[in-house]
């Protein structure tokens, strides 16, 4: 029985445990309380030194006068993100202190009742309030905030709240005379009036208005009045980004932006105008409305009279700006920074040019322009072709115009420039000209990644720029020119450009740099890289070569002597060879300068080829990244740190000396076994040659030679065994000299013995014939023993020292078919060719027959 009440006591106190949540994470000094998702469904007891409270994420359901009487220093109190529904008049008096309170996204309605009775009189030092993500209306019931709440915000400098669907701002909200930002998060349009924020009239403060990421609901209809935002007199920072509201509506409500504006002031400055996506897609379904945009002079009548440093006015489908539009505007001298990203007009618009110049030049202050992801049209390498008798013609691109002379554009796009940006642009881009940005100032910031350009051979001269990104340009067969003329880039990027097609086509695109500081060339599939691929890089310090496919150290490293950082992480070295670890040591060992190189996360291999590589790694003075994380993969497939293997070896590769003096005696025993099967190859593909020349020699050996050769047959004759004209037309013929001159003419068929070896045969006929006479016939050509044989007499010709006794007779027999055997042993040989006419062939035999007798 005892055992089992400890076991109900037990679990008891457990749930207790649960219930209570995990304990609050404090701060040495106890000043600080993280609080948050712990589960508490009340304030947890803290210590009256408190004062940050972060109690977000939990399970608070009520607050009252109670709840932080303990906390009387708090000055930061976070209450997101809970299940707040009530909230007490008093239960902030007790904190005097209190400067920030959020009350985010709980279940607190602003306009019941019970909320209207909650003062902050006493919080006199509080700056921040949020209230957003709370009250859900009827779209259709207007909601009046409880003014007696807001006019004891008189501190208050930051409020973060709902936007209601019918807004109605009652006269305490002028009380808050020192509110200097209004964010209006959860904001639902339906309604705004003229009138909607006549009580922030007096707020002189008040320079900041959020209305960012406003909806409307398609079952109503929206009506939003012009003049609206005519009573935040002060107003610098306006952000009406992703408001739903379309871009022609937009640029009607600057109206009220310029009610202060008269002849006096005819222009109202403003810091930020951010107009960034206002005229979405989902209008398209929610409203009769046109999703492209051309801009007038009648849409921007009232940013004339504005004067804003910077703007957004990207993702808003502008297609078409109106000639003379820019030209219209007031004032252009407080613009720092504009965006036209993401939009889908031609900049270079030929109608356009001159605005953009005249805009350029008035906008004398200009730091930051960007023109990026604009998507016009798909560029195509190859044209539309016609179809000729059911056949495709395909064109070749156009050849490149080439010219001695080039035009050039200047382009100042002011004194204070720093950031430009042409991003991600798709349509044919290409330019005819060269840039001169001689007179403008160094640029910070030069991007031009990831744009179409049809072609990159043309130059932008005299640009000094500290950051330049060319990703994503296509480098494979043009580049050099634009690379090659700029004054001097701190730092390139050049990533995903096909740098491994340019330098295999032999396109070197750094060969003209003249300085350069750090290449990133991550990301271009390089698996090797070669000196004449790096020739301009000499100066560089830094070099970025990580996921590429490296599997061994770039050679073309070794020429770049200025190098302080190479970064080959994520590649596919699996050791580093011994020429690269001495050229690391020796780069390190400069008295100025040591080398740092970054290899994590390449697969290293522990074997016994690569131990060196693993002892250098922990025994050289070169900085590396992470290496005492790096790992490898071990002779069995398995993965070790690399730091283990190192002061383990003989436990990983203990048999590496073993393995040393098997791979020496494998290595010497395949060595001789290849020479052997050389050796044997050649035997057996020269043996009748070779058996001939022995052969020869014995028989000179045994036979005497007289000064004047005695010969017994006046003539040989090779003729193949299927050649049918020498059986019938050739052979009787010799048997007629034979008897006509009293000779011996000798030929295979009659004379060799067929029990008898035919190469010894071969080499007792050929030394005791006068005449050596090959009969060249389709026949001959295709038998390989004919080969052999005529081969065998050129040897014999170069044995006698003489040509006149080799003969060649061809026998009806193309020249084009004539292999190379035969017409290499051309130039050894007299030749006779039988006639095609009948006439001639008398003469045929006659020369055959004077051939014959003639001596050598």
């Amino acid at each position: 029985m005892d055992n089992y009440l400890q076991l109900v006591m037990l679990n008891l106190l457990s749930v207790i445990a649960l219930s209570s949540g995990r304990p609050c994470k404090l701060s040495t000094d106890k000043r600080m309380a993280d609080c948050s998702n712990r589960g508490f469904d009340h304030i947890p007891h803290l210590s009256n030194l408190t004062e940050g409270l972060d109690l977000s994420g939990n399970k608070l359901s009520l607050l009252d006068k109670s709840s932080f009487l303990n906390l009387p220093n708090l000055q930061s109190l976070n209450l997101n993100w809970n299940e707040i529904k009530f909230i007490g008049k008093d239960t902030f008096s007790g904190l005097p202190a209190l400067q920030d309170l959020s009350l985010g996204h709980n279940h607190i309605n602003i306009v019941q009742q019970t909320f209207s009775q909650i003062r902050f009189t006493l919080n006199t030092k509080l700056k921040y309030l949020d209230l957003s993500y709370n009250t859900n209306l009827p779209l259709d019931e207007e909601a009046l905030y409880p003014d007696s709440v807001f006019a004891s915000l008189m501190s208050l400098q930051e409020l973060y709240i709902d936007l209601l669907p019918n807004p109605m701002f009652g006269t305490g909200f002028s009380n808050m005379t020192k509110l200097d930002k209004l964010v209006f998060k959860d904001c639902t349009l339906m309604h705004l009036k003229n009138d909607t924020f006549i009580n922030f009239r007096n707020i002189e403060s008040l320079t900041y208005l959020d209305m960012s990421n406003c909806h409307v609901n398609d079952r109503y209809f929206v009506k939003i009045e012009k003049a609206f935002l005519q009573h935040f007199s002060s107003l610098q920072y306006l952000d009406l980004s992703r408001i739903s509201i379309t871009f022609p509506v937009a640029m009607d409500i600057l109206y009220g932006l310029t009610a202060t504006t008269n002849q006096s002031l005819p222009v109202r400055k403003m810091k930020v105008l951010n107009l960034y996506k206002v005229n979405p897609l989902i209008l398209l379904w929610m409203y009769d409305v046109n999703s492209t945009v051309k801009v007038t002079k009648e849409m921007t009548q009232y940013y004339r009279q504005l004067c804003v440093e910077d703007i957004d006015l990207g993702n808003n489908g502008i297609v078409e700006i109106a000639v003379g539009t820019l030209e219209s505007f007031v004032d252009f001298s407080c613009l720092r920074r504009i965006s036209f990203s993401e939009n889908n007009f031609l900049f270079t618009f030929p109608r356009f040019a001159q605005s953009i110049l005249t805009f350029f030049e008035e906008s004398v202050y200009l730091e930051e322009f960007d023109y990026s992801y604009v998507a016009i049209k798909f560029s195509h390498g190859i044209k539309e072709s016609p179809k000729v008798n059911g056949k495709q013609l395909r064109y070749l691109p156009e050849p490149q115009r080439q010219s001695s002379f080039r035009c050039v554009m200047p382009l100042s796009p002011g004194p204070h420039m720093r950031f430009v940006r042409f991003t991600h642009l798709l349509f044919p881009f290409f330019i005819d000209c060269d840039l001169d940005m001689s007179r403008s100032p160094t640029l910070y910031l030069l991007d031009i990644s990831h744009t179409t350009i049809s072609s990159t051979d043309f130059r932008i001269l005299g640009v000094r720029v500290e950051y330049m990104n060319v990703s994503g340009v296509d480098f494979a067969t043009s580049g050099r020119m634009l690379l090659g003329n700029m004054e001097g880039v701190h730092k390139l990027v050049i990533q995903n450009a096909n740098l491994d097609r340019a330098f295999s086509n032999k396109n070197y695109i750094f060969k003209d740099i003249k300085q350069l500081d750090e290449v990133d060339i991550s990301s271009n599939h390089l698996s090797i890289l070669e000196e004449e691929s790096v020739q301009g890089l000499e100066g560089v310090t830094h070099i970025d070569l990580s996921w590429n496919f490296f599997n061994d150290f770039p050679a073309g490293l070794y020429i770049l002597p200025n190098l302080t950082n190479i970064d080959l992480r994520n590649n596919k070295l699996n050791y580093i060879r011994k020429k690269a670890m001495t050229w690391l040591d020796m780069m390190d060992s400069r008295p100025e300068h040591n080398i740092r190189i970054l290899m994590y996360g390449n697969p290293f291999a522990c074997t016994c080829d690569t131990l060196e590589f693993v002892f250098w790694i922990y025994d050289t003075n070169v900085m590396l990244d992470h290496h005492t994380n790096y790992t490898c993969v071990l002779p069995n497939g398995s993965i070790a740190m690399l730091r283990h293997v190192n002061d383990n070896y003989q436990l990983f590769l203990g048999n590496c000396n073993h393995e040393s003096f098997l791979i020496v005696f494998a290595i010497s025993g395949m060595s001789i076994l290849l020479l052997f099967l050389v050796i044997s190859s050649f035997l057996f593909k020269y043996r009748w040659k070779v058996q001939y020349f022995f052969w020869r020699k014995f028989k000179k050996q045994e036979t005497a030679v007289d000064n004047v050769r005695q010969y017994t047959f006046k003539s040989f004759f090779v003729i193949s065994e299927d050649d049918c004209w020498s059986r019938i037309f050739l052979l009787p013929q010799l048997e007629q000299f034979e008897n006509e001159h009293n000779i011996r003419v000798c030929w295979q068929e009659r004379n060799f013995s067929h029990n008898k070896y035919q190469l010894r045969q071969l080499s007792e006929f050929l030394p005791d014939s006068e005449k050596l006479v090959f009969v060249i016939t389709e026949h001959f050509i295709a038998d390989n023993w004919c080969e052999f044989v005529l081969n065998t007499c050129v040897n014999e010709s170069v044995t006698r020292k003489s040509r006149d006794c080799l003969v060649m007779l061809f026998i009806d027999l193309d020249f084009k078919r004539v292999p190379e055997y035969v017409t290499s042993a051309y130039k050894y040989c007299k030749t006779i060719k039988y006639p095609e006419e009948e006439n001639d062939r008398d003469g045929f035999w006659n020369e055959i027959r004077q051939t014959i007798l003639t001596r050598e």
